[in-house]
């Protein structure tokens, strides 16, 4: 792909990216996660098993692809609560801690590393921090707990997030990486929820840009 992956970007090139560019690749990806669930069959989807910023590549407009499918294995069903029997894979500070203890693939196992990608591109902190049992994850849920809500945030950014906004970019994220997965969204209620999030921001910008005019 043209502009390479989202991990190259937040982590390696530190490239400006706007927070509507961020949502944007966000609805992307989604999107992307959403059709390996519904578009490939009437009975079976796809689950990736090693969803991660490194795996979410961007093309010459900037919209997400997901790229590395060498592990996805076919689910039964599109609901919830059909696993897979499997041997742990994917990568360390996106694995669902649920899957980590059942062995059991969900599709909602790769919601938990959907999860750890929105919280990177909120913060541009990695998966997994300065030492190896620092995961990105944990931290932002305690952040959310306690209501630092403005540390998670890409200094760059904190001009351009507007409080109602960030507030509900932190709780779909927060949700995702629940240990419960039957208490994370499904892709498709992510695409909606973030899509919303986006049309809430670009709304807040137009009412701002019309008070300065007053």
């Amino acid at each position: 792909m043209p502009n390479g992956s989202l991990y190259h970007h937040l982590h390696e090139a530190y490239t400006p990216l706007s927070w509507v560019q961020r949502l944007n690749i966000a609805i992307g990806a989604a999107r992307g996660l959403d059709y390996l669930h519904t578009g490939v069959s009437t009975q079976y989807g796809v689950i990736h098993r090693d969803v991660k910023s490194s795996t979410i590549l961007l093309d010459d407009n900037w919209e997400a692809v997901i790229s590395d499918l060498g592990m996805s294995i076919i689910g039964p069903t599109k609901q919830w609560n059909s696993y897979v029997e499997d041997d742990v894979k994917g990568t360390y500070g996106y694995l669902d801690p649920e899957y980590v203890m059942t062995r059991k693939l969900t599709y909602k196992t790769y919601v938990y590393a959907f999860g750890v990608v929105l919280f990177e591109l909120l913060s541009r902190r990695r998966a997994v921090g300065g030492t190896y049992h620092h995961r990105l994850a944990i931290w932002a849920q305690e952040c959310v707990k306690e209501g630092k809500l403005d540390q998670m945030v890409d200094p760059r950014l904190k001009a351009e997030i507007y409080t109602k906004c960030l507030s509900g970019f932190t709780q779909i994220a927060e949700h995702c990486v629940r240990i419960v997965s039957k208490e994370r969204p499904t892709m498709s209620e992510l695409v909606a929820s973030l899509q919303a999030l986006l049309e809430q921001h670009e709304e807040s910008i137009y009412l701002e840009e019309g008070e300065e005019s007053a």
